[in-house]
């Protein structure tokens, strides 16, 4: 995909970059140094916010969230988040037309579990490898 130019802008040569003290020309390139700002704490939010999560695949199909999250807490370890995604599956009800587009959500059999540090994360892995969750 690319945006659509008039004929007038692709026949017209670009502009030249306007050098004042604040703009920097690199390459195809103008970087405007009045617009960056060096202590941006939302940039710091995110490089220290990071999570670190695992995926826990062979799931049973009834195992909840809940019971996931227990199986971790029960080794010693806390974890932040725990997902498990789901699918909307039909219900058969016999052959009458009445049950059509009834769904129910089916746990798709994997899981996610979200761990505030990398270390956390791979202790855990190296504790339940192998394990049964809910058998």
């Amino acid at each position: 995909w690319a945006p659509m130019m008039s004929r007038e802008q692709r026949a017209s040569p670009p502009e030249k970059p306007n050098n004042s003290a604040h703009e920097e020309v690199k390459g195809d390139f103008v970087v405007r140094k009045d617009l960056i700002d060096v202590e941006d704490p939302s940039t710091e939010a995110v490089e220290t916010g990071t999570s670190h999560s695992i995926y826990v695949k062979n799931l049973n199909f009834a195992t909840s969230e809940e019971q996931l999250k227990q199986s971790f807490e029960k080794v010693g370890f806390h974890p932040r988040a725990v997902r498990i995604p789901t699918k909307a599956a039909p219900i058969k009800k016999g052959s009458s037309p009445k049950g059509e587009g009834e769904t129910k959500q089916l746990s798709m059999g994997f899981g996610f579990v979200e761990f505030p540090s990398e270390d956390e994360a791979i202790k855990a892995i190296k504790s339940l490898q192998g394990k049964l969750v809910d058998g």
